[in-house]
């Protein structure tokens, strides 16, 4: 009987995914951007503005570590240490910044640095969530560059992990041929974050067998 008993338990810890360690939550972001720049040859960033907010949407904090753990991945972006791939072009590159300031974000707290660029953003924050607002740097943080690119709306894909929650979004950018540079967020969402699942082992009884003895 015992054997049985842990033959099962063994059982459910290959065949069960494994349980999520960070606090749920949702992204408010920019996904419509206007860049005018010049097209031949160009780079340009954020600076002080955060292009999204982080909401906790779970019942514990998320804490510093975490933040600072969290990854941002653009497809087409090699990432280290990948320094043989060809990046897409344009490029557009995001990180977490200030962590170390931005953590803890506290139950229902929406935290981000939001000046003039990132006004779009506070409308989608709810009403029984709290706002702060980190006047002394960036949180969510892009650069984008690019050469011989020609007007139009570029498409880029994010994902977003932090702990073991994680989101999946596109950034539409329209680019404007011009000789001043001047950045624009003049759309927003919001989305949640989901689980990120631990594939199930392949395995059969007969292999968990072998390895007790009735």
């Amino acid at each position: 009987m015992r054997s049985r008993r842990m033959l099962f338990l063994l059982a459910l810890g290959l065949l069960l995914p494994g349980r999520a360690l960070a606090a749920p939550f949702d992204f408010i972001y920019a996904d419509q951007v206007t860049m005018r720049a010049p097209l031949a040859s160009w780079g340009i960033s954020l600076g002080s503005n955060s292009f999204a907010l982080i909401v906790n949407t779970g019942p514990t904090s998320i804490g510093v570590a975490e933040l600072q753990a969290a990854d941002f991945d653009v497809a087409g972006v090699p990432e280290w240490p990948d320094t043989t791939t060809v990046p897409i072009n344009p490029r557009l590159d995001a990180n977490l910044e200030n962590a170390h300031v931005a953590g803890p974000i506290l139950p229902n707290e929406a935290v981000g640095g939001v000046g003039t660029q990132g006004a779009v953003l506070l409308p989608l924050v709810g009403p029984t969530e709290t706002f702060r607002n980190l006047w002394d740097g960036s949180f969510t943080w892009f650069s984008m560059n690019g050469h011989g690119n020609s007007p139009g709306v570029v498409r880029f894909d994010l994902k977003l992990t932090i702990g073991d929650e994680s989101v999946a979004f596109p950034i539409f950018v329209t680019l404007i041929d011009s000789p001043e540079y001047e950045l624009t967020f003049t759309h927003a969402v919001r989305i949640s974050s989901a689980p990120n699942t631990t594939p199930a082992r392949s395995t059969t009884w007969g292999a968990l067998k072998g390895l007790y003895r009735e």
